[in-house]
């Protein structure tokens, strides 16, 4: 049946009306699409009509405040607040823009408005962060900071609204309470960072050092890579770190690991870790020492004496009181084993002694002049038969 010319008019009509609403939909989409675009790539900023623009003005205001504008910024964000009043950092643009032109009072205004919207939005945690530390209120500034480091952890901010912290007592102490109140961040915190100095990683490491001490364990590998990474300027305060956050390392006396636990298992050791420099006629392995640890058990077919480990101690000029156990049936058989303490590996540069024995135990003490922070301590097997085992080796100064 044929449709009539009224009805067919009608479906023609609302079929128009259809596909100009959905052209319209499909537009508005489109612009809105090369907006959210156009915060990463200025090539979409074309695109995108003007009435539209919302991420665009969010772009334009980040750029002019990273060459230094911020003040240049102010009709930007005042539309992109017009705009887009909820996003995250609209009004935290207008704050700036307006702090940057002197006007202080309205920008601690729209910085109130950006803090009560919630916490992502860096610029407004940066303020509020600045004027916790300016009143003296640590707690609540590194809350700010927390806020910054969770969201943003690898960002530049992050090096440098630590660095106001790490610079005072009060302001480490701060950091140190969060971290050891156990925060998502803490492992970021701790990771350096390309380009960062050696001063910055100290400063991060004195505020892991205090956590420490309140309690705070991040672990043995999450905190490798900046115990390495301080030793050749800081290693007083590497080692201190390792001790601190490293529970094989956490021992009594100088020497980390003096009874070899787990050394086995260890994936990336630190450099005060025990290591082993290996040595074709040397045979080492590690046993059960009998006291839910480990011994060393080594074994050498060399005509000369070979280097069994080493590891660093961070040590001032002095002399001290090197100890150790073994198994040694006699006092022939103990003389075998040796240890020395200096600035280089090589035997020509080590001096190694023997040690008093009694009972089990070998003491031998050994003068350093101070040549470097942390000298190495070795410990050395003399040509001989028998397989020795060695255990709880330690350091102390000597009396």
């Amino acid at each position: 049946m044929a449709i009539a010319p009224a009805r067919r008019g009608r479906r023609i009509a609302v079929l128009a009306t259809a596909a100009v609403a959905l052209l319209g939909y499909g537009a508005l989409a489109a612009a809105t699409a090369f907006d959210r675009a156009a915060v990463n790539s200025a090539a979409f900023t074309r695109f995108v009509p003007e009435p539209f623009q919302q991420r665009v003005l969010a772009r334009t205001a980040a750029q002019l405040r990273e060459a230094g504008q911020a003040g240049a910024a102010l009709p930007a964000a005042q539309k992109l607040v017009a705009r887009d009043p909820m996003a995250i950092d609209s009004v935290g643009h207008l704050a700036t823009a307006r702090l940057a032109r002197g006007d202080g009072a309205g920008a601690l205004a729209a910085f109130k408005v950006s803090a009560s919207l919630g916490w992502r939005d860096a610029l407004t945690q940066v303020f509020w962060l600045q004027a916790a530390l300016r009143g003296g209120d640590y707690g609540n500034a590194a809350l700010r900071f927390g806020a910054l480091a969770r969201q943003w952890p690898r960002a530049p901010i992050i090096d440098q609204a630590s660095g106001l912290f790490e610079r005072s007592p009060q302001g480490r102490d701060a950091l140190a309470q969060r971290i050891a109140n156990g925060v998502p961040w803490s492992v970021t915190y701790a990771t350096p960072n390309a380009g960062q100095t050696a001063n910055q990683l100290a400063g991060r490491a004195n505020v892991l050092i205090a956590a420490a001490g309140r309690g705070s364990s991040l672990g043995c590998d999450r905190i490798e890579a900046l115990t390495t990474a301080l030793t050749n300027e800081y290693p007083v305060i590497a080692v201190q770190l390792w001790r601190g956050h490293c529970p094989r390392a956490a021992q009594t006396g100088m020497v980390a690991n003096g009874k070899f636990s787990d050394l086995d298992k260890i994936a990336a050791p630190s450099p005060f870790d025990w290591k082993f420099p290996g040595d074709g006629a040397l045979e080492l392995e590690f046993v059960n020492s009998g006291d839910e640890s480990q011994a060393l058990q080594v074994r050498t077919s060399s005509a000369a004496r070979v280097p069994i480990a080493y590891q660093a101690v961070p040590l001032a000029q002095g002399r001290y009181r090197i100890s150790w156990t073994s198994d040694a049936a006699d006092a022939a058989t103990a003389a075998r084993l040796l240890a020395s303490l200096s600035c280089r590996l090589e035997r020509q540069q080590a001096n190694l002694q023997p040690g008093v024995w009694a009972a089990g135990k070998h003491v031998v003490e050994l003068d350093f002049a101070g040549a470097c922070p942390a000298p190495f301590l070795q410990l050395w097997l003399a040509p001989g038969a028998a397989t020795m085992q060695i255990d709880n080796v330690a350091i102390e100064p000597a009396s």
